[in-house]
């Protein structure tokens, strides 16, 4: 990932230049740091205050803590398995970071809860129950980058508007 040329875009999007982190101010996001794109988002990237991009909120470091807090949906149920909340689209549904491959995806508000998940598998239209286990979080999420930081290129310049927009209606 370009980290300058994020920051760049995020000083441009939220009219301030992203707080830099370090480990101890990160406090359990720190365990996200598995991957490199996802340490330097969160340590370099992150906004003062929050701010809209491609249609979804992208989260400042107070929300995304909101956002992963045990019994918050989806992300207090999924960031113990590797995944971050970094943005929220207006129908409460989730844009995550997972940490341990760098991918990012996108996860429905309602299909987490504490032992299991529902989701509708977008290839047969049919809807599953599964444990709520790290392989059924991979199938219930939908990717939407192998990349974190081509991803932010195209959050960030609003080139995404479109399919996020389709994402949140289902």
């Amino acid at each position: 990932m370009n980290t300058d040329r994020i920051r760049s875009l995020v000083t441009g999007k939220a009219g301030r230049v992203p707080v830099e982190y370090q480990a101890g101010d990160l406090g359990d996001l720190a365990g996200c740091f598995g991957h490199s794109d996802v340490h330097d988002y969160l340590s370099r990237c992150l906004p003062p205050k929050g701010y809209v991009a491609s249609g979804v909120r992208v989260h400042d470091l107070k929300s995304i803590r909101d956002e992963v807090c045990p019994g918050a949906g989806p992300g207090g149920y999924i960031f113990p398995h590797g995944y971050v909340v970094v943005a929220s689209s207006i129908g409460g549904n989730a844009v995550c970071f997972h940490s341990p491959s760098g991918c990012v995806v996108w996860a429905d508000h309602e299909g987490f809860a504490d032992e299991i998940i529902c989701y509708k598998d977008r290839a047969t239209g049919e809807w599953h129950d599964a444990d709520l286990t790290s392989a059924n979080i991979e199938r219930a999420v939908e990717l939407l980058s192998p990349d974190v930081g081509r991803f932010l290129e195209d959050l960030l310049t609003d080139r995404l508007r479109h399919q996020l927009d389709e994402l949140d209606l289902g």
